[in-house]
């Protein structure tokens, strides 16, 4: 545990701190701000059970750090200052030792750049798993804060790059966001979260179950941390991993060979779905191809390095060098196996591979493995559920009423109020026949490692194997999404009505914006509603039952913590990530603008005019929000709110 308990001088933190230990048990406990000498402390430990520790002592009435340990531990002190106490531990198995740092950053700002070259000579003085953790007095990014005036970019800057200088990363939390707390009086509070925990790629490898706490009290302005094992027992044993095509796969010329077989067993198959056959069978083939003969690389790096090293001792005949240097090839070919391997785990697409990025990468993908993992959520009636069957009935509870229609009736006010403005031409062009030159062109834009569908085949399978496998088959108010508009374009237009809001001084009738946002726009989105305004557009019978049978052919599992949960075949919503569904999406928004466009020309609604011969803007739509104008008066009010009422009644 770590604590910045702002003096231990006073006796009601000091029996905060013994509840902390007896509670928590921790083995180390580092305490920062003690503001007592060495003397000072002998007591302190004598009541926390911590005969065994370093203390630094104040200067004057500030400052002071102590760490402290178990007597069982064997702890060897490498270095400390005002600043820091840092120490390698023997574990006494088979010489793991690793290493642990208590890091109080200086709390003036001007000193704080002193700081992180500390942290950066730390760094460099051994490769040992290592955590440092304490209070930085420093934030990462500004969501780290909250209230009170804004921190300098620049100083969140420095201490990301002392960071990541450090090959450390933040572990990440659980619990409540901000460590530290504040009231400014009349300015409110400010919260940020400026106590953390500083880890390596091998240390949270080593403790990959470590999680850290922030741990609220009512001595000290600062959180505990308590970082501690949150490994659980889970019911069944080692679960099977789902499977997942791996880029690393096409390194081996046998992986051509493999797919080919299994698609030609899949054709052969009498089942209603060809294409379905072929991709089970290619993955069942390659999920035993993997087990058997392409083998785990990391313990095949592990074996020929041993061997190598066998060989390297050995006398230098002719044979004996020969194998050093294939071995040497081979170690140098499965580095790159690995490092493209941690790279599709890591999901960073941005770097390329062959840069000898893979611990990077690992890094990312440890990461990405911690914060994804889930231990428990709060159920719908407020109860914390941690069970693996508790834990997916509460998501599957969440998520199928969430996609279950409310079987609305669609409004004819609505459905009147569209215009048909999809011409023969534009029909004709959609209904024409699929190509496959097509979907190769799609295939080709798509990113090679990225989302792979319910198959578990990514696009990257396809793009390889398409030539292969195909022979064997047989509104101006909107700007998002649409080609040739820009987002910024309506940001631009609201701008300028927003200060000729500001600005009007004259008139006895004031004018208003009305910013909206639709609360789990796609999932609610009712179908009967979007096929009703698609077909009311023009858009042809034949498009729109394709469209749709997209859109009712779906089912949905959850994955939790790597497995895919429950079984949810919704009534409604658009597919997240559905390149498809933004543009259905603001099909089904036209519904909403018509109406308001309906209501301005009866003179319901008044709109604004920016200038004098420019044109009224009643309302502007940026994806999922949108902002309405018009004239501030009750009657207008009434009307927007009757029209949003209609709208939600139909759309869902």
């Amino acid at each position: 545990m770590a604590w910045n308990c702002r003096g231990l001088g006073n006796w009601h933190t000091v029996r905060a701190l013994e509840k902390v230990v007896s509670s928590e048990n921790p083995s180390f406990i580092f305490l920062m701000e003690t503001k007592l000498v060495v003397s000072e402390m002998d007591g302190i430990k004598d009541g926390l059970k911590r005969s065994q520790g370093l203390v630094v002592p104040c200067k004057g009435r500030s400052g002071g750090l102590a760490l402290l340990w178990k007597k069982e531990l064997k702890v060897d002190v490498q270095s400390f200052s005002d600043s820091h106490i840092d120490a390698i531990v023997d574990q006494g198995v088979n010489g793991k030792q690793w290493r642990i740092t208590g890091f109080y950053g200086n709390p003036e700002t001007s000193k704080r750049q002193e700081s992180w070259l500390l942290l950066k000579r730390l760094s460099s003085l051994n490769s040992l798993p290592w955590v440092c953790l304490g209070d930085f007095n420093k934030l990462m990014n500004s969501s780290e804060k909250e209230g009170g005036c804004t921190r300098p970019a620049k100083q969140m800057e420095a201490f990301c790059d002392a960071i990541n200088t450090c090959n450390l990363r933040d572990m990440g939390y659980s619990s409540q966001d901000f460590t530290w707390s504040r009231h400014l009086g009349s300015r409110g509070w400010v919260r940020e979260r400026l106590d953390r925990a500083l880890v390596s790629t091998n240390w949270a490898a080593r403790f990959s179950k470590m999680q850290l706490h922030h741990k609220p009290n009512s001595s000290s302005d600062h959180c505990v941390l308590i970082l501690k094992d949150i490994q659980q027992k889970r019911k069944g044993g080692r679960r099977k991993k789902m499977f997942c095509f791996k880029e690393m796969w096409l390194k081996d010329k046998a992986c051509v060979g493999v797919i080919e077989d299994a698609w030609d067993r899949g054709m052969y198959k009498d089942s209603f779905s060809p294409l379905s056959s072929c991709l089970d069978e290619c993955k069942y083939s390659l999920s035993d191809w993997n087990n058997n003969s392409f083998g785990h690389v990391g313990k095949k790096l592990a074996a020929l390095q041993a061997r190598l090293e066998v060989l390297e001792g050995m006398r230098g005949s002719s044979d004996t060098l020969e194998e050093i240097e294939c071995i040497r090839t081979e170690i140098k070919n499965l580095l790159d196996t690995e490092e493209i391997m941690w790279r599709q785990r890591s999901r960073i697409f941005w770097l390329k591979h062959g840069d000898k990025n893979t611990s990077f990468f690992h890094t990312k993908a440890s990461s990405r493995y911690n914060w994804n993992t889930i231990h428990g959520v709060l159920d719908n009636s407020g109860s914390w559920q941690s069970e693996d069957e508790s834990i997916e009935k509460s998501f599957v509870d969440y998520f199928g009423s969430l996609f279950t229609s409310s079987n609305l009736v669609v409004s004819e006010e609505l459905i009147q109020a569209i215009h048909g403005k999809v011409t023969d031409p534009m029909n004709a062009l959609l209904t024409r026949n699929f190509q496959a030159t097509e979907v190769d062109s799609a295939l080709k834009h798509m990113y090679p490692t990225t989302a792979p569908g319910p198959d578990r085949m990514p696009p990257i399978f396809y793009q390889k194997f398409w030539p292969k496998i195909l022979p064997k088959l047989v509104c101006e108010n909107q700007s998002a999404f649409v080609a040739e508009r820009l987002i910024t374009d309506n940001v631009l237009v609201a701008s300028e009505t927003m200060y000729h809001i500001s600005q009007k001084r004259k008139g006895q009738v004031g004018e208003m914006a009305l910013k909206l946002d639709m609360s789990k726009a796609y999932d609610r989105v009712e179908w009967g509603c979007l096929e009703r305004i698609m077909l009311k557009m023009g858009f042809a019978e034949k498009w729109v039952a394709l469209v749709m049978k997209c859109i009712c052919s779906v089912s949905y599992a959850i994955k939790i913590n790597g497995i895919p949960r429950g079984h949810i075949i919704p009534s409604r919503g658009l597919r997240q990530g559905d390149p498809l569904s933004p543009y259905l999406f603001l099909i089904c928004a036209e519904g909403l603008s018509a109406m308001l466009h309906k209501a301005v020309q009866r003179k319901s609604l008044s709109g604004i005019l920016v200038c004098r011969r420019g044109p009224k803007i009643s309302h502007l739509f940026f994806v999922n929000e949108s902002i309405i104008f018009g004239r501030a008066t009750e009657a207008k009010g009434v009307e927007i709110l009757r029209i949003l009422k209609v709208y939600e009644a139909s759309s869902g």
